[in-house]
């Protein structure tokens, strides 16, 4: 559902959605769209409207009687001593035009629509308590309040035109793409303000300009055109995600883990703003890192705990807020042959493509190396070849697997030698069973 709501000085909780219901949201709020006001005047006739035989201007209110005569269309930044306010929304970073282009927090209005009273809807009432023309039951409505229903109403109007019965959903993408792509869906309105400039409070500005401004936002929308967009295929953009260790062979930076990431826009797309990054580590519930705002294309450095799996998490917004689908990488961090708990006979022998440069060597029968790790599966990584012999695998006091070292070719080998129904946290003893020298370079613990 898709609430209008005005902003204006007449009433800033006064909505409509576009169901034609009362709700109680501020205008402010990321989920409604903040309607502002304007004053529409003939162009040397009174002719109907055709779109372009008409002036129209940011709404002024002056008249004491409808709003003790300062403001009109409203609008501003989203706060106030009382109220932090509504972050800026992801679809406003369509907004390139300075002050508003440096906002953090939610600017409104949206759009604007026809709010002058002397250009209202002419409506009929036979409460004798209203201020109807001259005791006829005749008056005109005007405000935002008018602006926000007359909004709604253009909406559901064009999306019958298409036949769309059931709603599209939040319509903020498809009014910021539009905008975007300058695709003439809006009617730019330049003159007027939202009245005096000492109630702007810490407003930007009270003045209407070319582009969007705090007073009548992204102009007077033409909804037949951005319907039509909200209807066409929305060109998402792409992410990218990539982490690794950083030197993996080096003893002096083996836990070092990098995380590297990029949003681009797909063709026909619009630029790419920011990107919603985050880094877990399996088993914790506090992300490692995570950033709703990140650049779209960065990097973050991180110490790794040997034994955890990090997953990155990567999700690219364009400048109207459209999200690209999330990527991820994982990767798990191998438990060193230095975590390990050896017994007497052991020494360590250095590598360049072992992990953390080097591995633990052994010839000596019964010689034990002892690690534990929280999982499901368990890999050995261990260095092979013509003269080694076999590893005893020992879980719970019982020998369950034998890992024979020896090949014909000397290399470096991964061993999954154990894989669990659950993750639990379980500690192997490999023991040399005395038939050739040993070694043990590290262990991949997998969730």
């Amino acid at each position: 559902m898709t609430v209008f709501a005005a902003t204006g000085d007449d009433g800033i909780y006064d909505q409509c959605s576009t169901g034609g219901q009362n709700v109680d949201y501020p205008a402010s709020s990321p989920e409604v769209v903040g309607v502002g006001g304007t004053t529409l005047t003939p162009v040397g006739s009174s002719a109907a409207n055709n779109g372009s035989n008409w002036n129209e201007t940011a709404w002024s209110c002056a008249d004491s009687s409808t709003c003790d005569g300062h403001g009109g269309s409203g609008g501003g930044i989203s706060g106030n001593v009382l109220f932090a306010g509504f972050n800026k929304p992801a679809y406003q970073g369509a907004i390139q035009t300075a002050p508003f282009s440096q906002a953090t927090k939610r600017l409104v209005p949206d759009i604007s629509a026809d709010a002058d009273p002397n250009t209202g809807f002419p409506i009929y009432t036979s409460d004798p308590t209203d201020n109807a023309d001259a005791g006829s039951g005749n008056l005109v409505f005007g405000g935002t309040s008018l602006a926000a229903p007359v909004s709604a109403a253009l909406f559901t109007n064009a999306l019958a035109s298409h036949a769309v019965t059931t709603g599209i959903g939040d319509v903020h993408s498809a009014l910021y793409e539009s905008y975007a792509h300058n695709n003439g869906s809006f009617r730019d309105i330049t003159i007027g303000s939202n009245g005096a400039a000492s109630d702007a409070d810490h407003d930007p500005s009270v003045t209407a300009g070319t582009g969007y401004d705090t007073v009548t936002g992204l102009g007077a929308p033409l909804w037949p055109k951005i319907v039509s967009a909200a209807l066409s295929p929305i060109a998402v953009p792409t992410a990218t995600a990539a982490m690794s260790l950083t030197h993996p062979h080096s003893s002096s930076g083996s836990l070092d883990m990098s995380a590297t990431w990029s949003g681009s826009a797909s063709s026909g797309g619009l630029d790419v703003h920011q990107a919603t990054v985050e880094i877990t580590r399996a088993g914790q519930s506090a992300p490692v890192y995570f950033d709703r705002n990140a650049p779209a294309t960065g990097s973050y450095p991180f110490r790794a705990i040997p034994g955890s799996t990090y997953v990155l998490t990567v999700t690219a917004h364009d400048i109207a807020g459209t999200a690209s689908p999330s990527k991820t990488a994982t990767v798990v961090v191998p438990i060193d042959d230095e975590n390990f708990i050896f017994s007497k006979g052991w020494q360590r022998h250095n590598g360049g493509s072992d992990i953390a440069g080097s591995l633990a060597q052994t010839s000596h029968r019964h010689a034990r190396a002892t690690v534990a790790g929280t999982g499901k599966t368990y890999t050995l990584v261990a260095r092979t070849g013509p003269s080694y012999g076999k590893l005893g695998v020992v879980l719970f006091g019982r020998q369950i697997r034998v890992i024979n070292l020896r090949s014909s070719h000397a290399g470096i080998k991964r061993f999954r030698f154990y894989a669990g129904a659950s993750e639990g946290n379980r500690r192997f003893r490999f023991v040399c069973l005395g038939d050739g020298p040993v070694t043990v370079d590290g262990m991949y613990v997998a969730r």
